[in-house]
């Protein structure tokens, strides 16, 4: 769900400093690259949402008022990320629960799908580009594979090439799928700084 991820909601945020709004700022900036539509801030009556690089606000004065914001969003799936121990029925109800900080909140760590240990905003933006990493490396070992499986199939149909020639191009297709495959042990970060080196 991550790699497709539409909507984020992000809980009520604690004073934040000079430094970590600009985390924030940044980690909203990678979001929009990454596809996702929506960013919201949950309850923030002081203006600071557009402030921070929000796209809109959910005004909700309870936890009911939260949890339909949930389910009347339009675009889904829909991750909520919480910095607050407060938040819990949130974190279970969203498609995505994301905490952050996690250190020290077990109970609260149980109802949340993805934990980041370090208290820093831009994070959650990290994990989302790993997921995307992630499926689109998945898909191009499928590619790969599918499409020169074929071909060897339509080179063998149409030539007397031997047995033992089949098996061996067979084995060069494994190799060169599961070659691709280990780049998912790659971050996305160092995957670019590579690619725009070359």
């Amino acid at each position: 769900q991550l790699s497709s991820l539409q909507t984020v909601i992000f809980g009520k945020q604690p004073a934040l400093t000079g430094a970590m709004q600009g985390k924030l700022k940044l980690g909203l900036k990678q979001l929009r690259g990454l596809g996702v539509q929506h960013a919201l801030l949950l309850d923030a009556s002081d203006g600071s949402a557009n402030r921070l690089g929000f796209t809109d606000t959910v005004h909700a004065g309870t936890t009911g008022d939260a949890l339909r914001a949930f389910e009347t969003a339009a675009d889904r799936p829909v991750a909520f990320i919480s910095r607050d121990a407060t938040e819990v029925p949130l974190l279970a109800a969203a498609d995505i629960g994301i905490l952050l900080p996690a250190r020290g909140q077990r109970a609260v760590a149980a109802s949340a799908d993805i934990l980041v240990m370090q208290d820093d905003p831009a994070k959650f933006a990290e994990v989302t580009a790993l997921a995307h990493h992630t499926v689109r490396v998945a898909t191009q070992g499928i590619a790969a594979g599918t499409g020169l499986s074929i071909a060897l199939m339509l080179l063998f149909a149409v030539t007397k090439l031997p047995l033992l020639a089949g098996v061996g191009a067979q084995f060069l297709v494994d190799i060169i799928v599961l070659g691709n495959a280990l780049r998912a042990h790659q971050s996305p970060r160092r995957e670019r700084a590579v690619t725009e080196a070359d």
